[in-house]
């Protein structure tokens, strides 16, 4: 069987083609990769928002990295338990003032 060579004009439009194919695909992958670039910006924000607008790390740095959650109502308090029983967690300074306030002493 004898097999024709496509010609010129079918090659380049067959080219034409295969470029267009190839630009779309290109354009959707850019269009993709923006998508998720806004959709971790925005997560970024959100999460952000929900902290408190606190962002950690160095300045000007990209990438925000975790803080140690470490709860304020709780640092610096002491645990009293007055005849063995657990009375729970209270700031020092409440203590001593209300001590002080029930033995009449300023």
């Amino acid at each position: 069987p004898v097999t024709l060579r496509p010609t010129r004009k079918q090659v380049h439009k067959q080219v034409r083609k295969q470029v267009r194919r190839h630009a779309r695909k290109q354009a959707r992958k850019q269009a993709r990769k923006q998508a998720r670039k806004r959709a971790r910006k925005r997560a970024r924000k959100q999460a952000s928002a929900r902290k408190g607008g606190q962002t950690s790390g160095y300045a000007g740095s990209t990438s925000p990295t975790r803080q140690r959650n470490s709860s304020p109502a709780r640092s610096g308090t002491i645990v009293v338990s007055p005849k063995g029983s657990d009375s729970g967690t209270r700031h020092a300074s409440r203590c001593r003032a209300i001590e002080s306030l029930l033995r009449g002493s300023p």
